[in-house]
């Protein structure tokens, strides 16, 4: 599971043509838009950027829960809900 969020968080980031074995980010290989493989595009993301982006990503949804219940509750309420708990129940 926590290679997607390596690719989530490279993805978040940026386009880029890759492949990740694992969680080691060491193991990035690159490639340009015809699969010949390349050096790491200056333009990529630092492991500290992707350990940032990452994190956030598990943080968001750790807390579906929460904004699901939040949006429950003003549905019954007939209160307005936020942008990001109406995302938890449309999409």
């Amino acid at each position: 599971m926590a290679t997607a969020f390596y690719s989530h968080a490279i993805n978040k980031l940026g386009n880029w043509n890759y492949k990740l074995n694992g969680e080691d980010l060491s193991t990035l290989i690159f490639y340009d838009d015809n699969g010949n493989e390349i050096t790491r595009p200056s333009d990529f993301p630092t492991n500290e950027q992707i350990e940032t982006a990452k994190t956030e990503e598990q943080t968001r949804l750790d807390n579906i829960p929460n904004l699901k219940a939040s949006a429950k509750a003003k549905l019954v309420a007939g209160t307005p809900l936020t942008e990001e708990e109406a995302n938890t129940i449309v999409l």
